[in-house]
């Protein structure tokens, strides 16, 4: 590492590096606080395409809109910095800070205006994955899902909640006759959670755009809505509300949006590919907030039905 950061300084010369502290995170990347100023990532080379096009993605965002944190660049005047077998980029820390700012009514309307912004992007950039999926593809899926699981060598605890988790996915299958169709695809930013929000005076910053792509946008903002207003039923149609009278274009029959977003939980697999490449307790983990978004989708979608 100590190679990898005198590379770094050499290629940010107007930067202090007196002051390095590595940042405890439960991503792949090595991130660091740099004089309590900065914020360095360190990626691997796995995937370089889409590493650079996040971070061109979030530079562009900055540029246009002011609401994600600004890519420093190198003395090359580069976004990144390449070394051996790692991509580094330098960026702006924003310090969280507690205020009055209605988070709710913030991140929906700056929302509204990313996604805006992304229709203008070039969409041949970006990784582009039409999906679909019919009710007998999803529990052909579900029946293979479960039968993978009596034959892992996984903890007693995971495979309980994994198995909760296909019993709830066949449950709403039924219920609701899924099928995964998205309608509206265009770019997202692929990770919109309350850990990728710093909020800071007025404003409410997006960070780590590692998963954008050209996805489903419907299933992002069902999402957002759900995960910002920490699955509270109201407040999650609030922030739709909002959405929608900011946007240049309807979609918000919220009936739609959280149909599609239990269909999108209820066709995926997740997190049974990762059984096995990570510690069993934190599938279990990433299994129960899987069933909590399926549980809160029924719980909206049997409210707004009645």
């Amino acid at each position: 590492m100590d190679e990898i950061f005198n590379n770094i300084k050499n290629n940010y010369e107007n930067i202090n590096f007196s002051n390095i502290r590595k940042i405890k995170t439960k991503t792949i990347n090595d991130i660091f606080f740099i004089d309590d100023k900065y914020v360095l990532k360190i990626y691997t080379l796995d995937d370089e395409k889409q590493v650079i096009i996040s971070i061109k993605t979030q530079k562009k965002i900055h540029d246009l809109l002011g609401i994600s944190p600004n890519i420093i660049l190198n003395k090359k005047g580069e976004i990144i910095t390449k070394y051996k077998n790692r991509i580094c980029c330098m960026q702006e820390f924003i310090e969280p800070q507690e205020n009055k700012v209605d988070i709710i009514e913030k991140v929906a309307k700056e929302l509204t205006l990313m996604h805006h912004e992304f229709k203008s992007f070039d969409y041949g950039e970006y990784k582009y994955e039409k999906k679909y999926k019919s009710f007998q593809n999803i529990e052909e899926d579900i029946i293979k899902n479960k039968e993978q699981i009596d034959r892992l060598n996984t903890c007693q605890d995971a495979k309980k909640v994994l198995n909760i988790l296909l019993d709830k996915r066949l449950e709403y299958l039924k219920k609701y006759k899924c099928e995964y169709r998205p309608e509206k695809y265009q770019i997202i930013h692929g990770d919109i959670r309350p850990s990728n929000i710093i909020c800071n005076n007025d404003k409410a910053y997006f960070i780590d755009f590692d998963f954008t792509s050209c996805g489903d946008l419907l299933f992002e903002i069902g999402s957002a809505a759900m995960l910002i207003s920490d699955f509270n039923l109201d407040e999650a149609i609030r922030f739709l509300q909002i959405y929608n009278q900011n946007s240049k274009e309807v979609y918000l029959d919220k009936i739609i949006i959280f149909n599609n977003l239990l269909s999108y939980y209820v066709q995926s697999s997740f997190p049974m590919r990762l059984i096995g490449k990570i510690d069993d307790m934190a599938v279990k983990k990433m299994a129960e907030g899987r069933i909590a978004c399926l549980e809160f989708c029924n719980k909206i979608l049997e409210r707004e039905c009645i």
